[in-house]
């Protein structure tokens, strides 16, 4: 069985390559909020240069209200399992190649998913693409 922080990076992996493919990873150098369906459910991603040709990208995966807000404003809090059934955020390197930043839990922050949706994340498929690395290198300034 994967790891809980496992199948978070194939979401985020996940979520990179449909950013790719509406806008080109490469090309990237404002901030793009975007709707998306990812294995069935309601998403939205937040991808944001942060300098280095770096890429910080967060995934909100389930999301549950009809009112679309402002991606600033969907907050990790403790009404977040009202919200969404998962979440995570990283970040992608370009300047050396095209991968996720860090192996397994590390380099991910805002990793949640909640207990009802588990199943769900543990059926998502492991994040394979010939593009974009699922794990690689966090440097670490």
């Amino acid at each position: 069985m994967n790891s809980k922080a496992e199948k978070l990076r194939d979401l985020l992996g996940h979520a990179a390559n449909a950013i790719d493919e509406k806008y080109g990873i490469e090309n990237i150098n404002e901030e793009i909020f975007m709707e998306t369906e990812l294995f069935g459910k309601r998403s939205f991603i937040l991808c944001t240069p942060i300098g280095f040709q770096e890429l910080c990208i967060t995934v909100w995966w389930g999301y549950k209200l009809s009112k679309v807000i402002d991606c600033h404003n969907i907050l990790f809090n403790g009404a977040k399992n009202k919200t969404i059934d998962a979440m995570v955020g990283g970040w992608i390197e370009r300047k050396d190649g095209l991968w996720l930043q860090g192996v397994d839990s590390k380099s991910m922050v805002n990793m949640y998913c909640s207990r009802c949706s588990q199943q769900d994340l543990d059926n998502i498929p492991t994040f394979e693409s010939a593009k974009i690395g699922r794990t690689g290198k966090f440097y670490n300034i």
